[in-house]
């Protein structure tokens, strides 16, 4: 009789203990949804552990293993597709292109970009009270600028008064200018123009020492001194302005270099004959004008000069202007003193 001792026998295949609760079948299956790879690990450590037990096999480490496998593969191929398409992209943008057959013509250097059109001082003027500047021509695109300030003089500011400012173009006929109408202690600003080619020219009406700049990429300047041309805008003169007010005008604008206002003043009175270069030319050396005026009876202006020169020297003048609608109409000056 042969006895079998079954006690040290594994357990048969057809004999396997029943799976036990296993942590790493349920991280198995968990993981399989999240990170693939884990689940992967996670199965197959699990199976092996019940194996190695004699217990079958958890159906959950089973499934972690099936979806593992499943959604890895569906990540490699999805990379795999993502990768394919990028590189197809990148080779199509750099053979869009053909290549271009030998030549043996120098190859043409690229262009510098273009640079920013340079602006030219179309007028220039400044002084104080009411004027008409000279006519100035716009080319191109029509594009200008007019740049402007206006300061009260020192007796007007302190009386606490504002003063008035304003500038019109084309004697405000010109609808592309936007008329800057100013009432204060002074400022500054910039009226851009677009689209207005042609010839202009502006009117100043100001209580206020003023200064006016056109600038534009295309035109003619205007340049009496240059051409020989005398400014033929008459200055507007306000109702009832004294013959001493006229002439105080007058130098004021000799000292701020504002020939054309003065020449409307009463210089083209003045210039016997010679024409407006030659009498701006006759202050090329003189540096400041100090001039003293009294109103007499008569009407007539006496006036008391003092004329400093760019070499330092000094010269003085004496006499009488004779005032008309607004203007100098006649003068009887002697030099009393100085340099000839």
């Amino acid at each position: 009789m042969t006895i079998t001792d079954t006690a040290t026998q594994p357990p048969q295949s057809g004999n396997k203990l029943p799976p036990a609760r296993d942590g790493l079948a349920i991280a198995s299956l968990v993981c399989a949804f999240f990170v693939p790879i884990l689940g992967i690990i996670f199965g197959h450590v699990s199976n092996h552990n019940a194996n190695k037990a004699g217990r079958e096999k958890s159906g959950l480490a089973i499934a972690g293993l099936i979806l593992g496998y499943i959604f890895t593969g569906l990540t490699a191929l999805i990379t795999v597709i993502a990768v394919a398409m990028g590189a197809s992209s990148v080779g199509g943008t750099a053979t869009a292109s053909p290549a271009r057959p030998a030549s043996s013509a120098p190859a043409q250097q690229a262009q510098p970009s273009a640079r920013p059109a340079k602006l030219h001082t179309l007028l220039r003027a400044s002084g104080s009270g009411n004027y008409t500047t000279a006519k100035f021509a716009v080319g191109g695109s029509g594009d200008y600028d007019v740049q402007w300030t206006y300061k009260p003089s020192a007796d007007f500011a302190s009386q606490g008064l504002s003063a008035n400012f304003s500038i019109q173009a084309d004697n405000g006929n010109d609808i592309q200018f936007n008329d800057p109408n100013q009432l204060g202690n002074g400022g500054s600003g910039v009226v851009h123009v677009y689209g207005d080619a042609g010839t202009h020219y502006l009117t100043i009406t100001s209580e206020a020492d003023w200064t006016i700049t056109v600038t534009a990429t295309s035109g003619q300047p205007a340049a009496p001194q240059a051409t020989g041309a005398q400014p033929t805008q008459p200055i507007q003169v306000a109702p009832g302005t004294s013959a001493k007010a006229v002439v105080d005008q007058f130098y004021q604008d000799l000292n701020a270099h504002n020939y054309q206002a003065a020449w409307q003043l009463g210089g083209s009175n003045l210039n016997g004959g010679s024409g407006y270069s030659t009498w701006v030319a006759g202050y090329a050396t003189t540096a400041s004008i100090d001039a003293s005026t009294v109103q007499n009876s008569d009407g007539t202006v006496s006036v008391s000069i003092t004329a400093t020169q760019t070499d330092g020297s000094v010269k003085t003048y004496a006499g009488t202007y004779t005032v008309a609608n607004g203007a100098i109409a006649a003068a009887n000056i002697t030099q009393t003193g100085g340099p000839n």
